[in-house]
């Protein structure tokens, strides 16, 4: 197995981690007077680091994947960063209202 994309894999991984770490410190932070901002921007931050686990999956096994699993895996890459941006978009909306 040959990693093609090293440097875009381990900044990938890296981001899913700072990712997953701003999701449990907004679940930490969340209270009865800011669940609905607290449960989106979580939910953002949540598929951020389910993409970018993905991303960086994609990226450095891209050579091994099987043509169906690489589309399929980009594809899949693709719909989570739309519900990340979809997220968090309605986080920040409801923040202001």
């Amino acid at each position: 197995m040959q990693i093609t994309e090293p440097v875009t894999m381990l900044t990938d991984y890296a981001l899913a981690a700072a990712t997953l770490f701003f999701t449990i410190s907004t679940y930490n932070g969340m209270h009865s007077k800011n669940r609905v901002t607290g449960l989106l921007l979580l939910l953002g931050f949540l598929f951020e680091a389910i993409s970018a686990f993905l991303g960086g999956t994609f990226h450095g096994f891209a050579a091994d994947l099987q043509g169906t699993t690489r589309k399929a895996l980009w594809d899949l890459t693709m719909l989570t960063i739309g519900a990340t941006l979809a997220f968090l978009a309605a986080g920040v909306h409801a923040a202001h209202v």
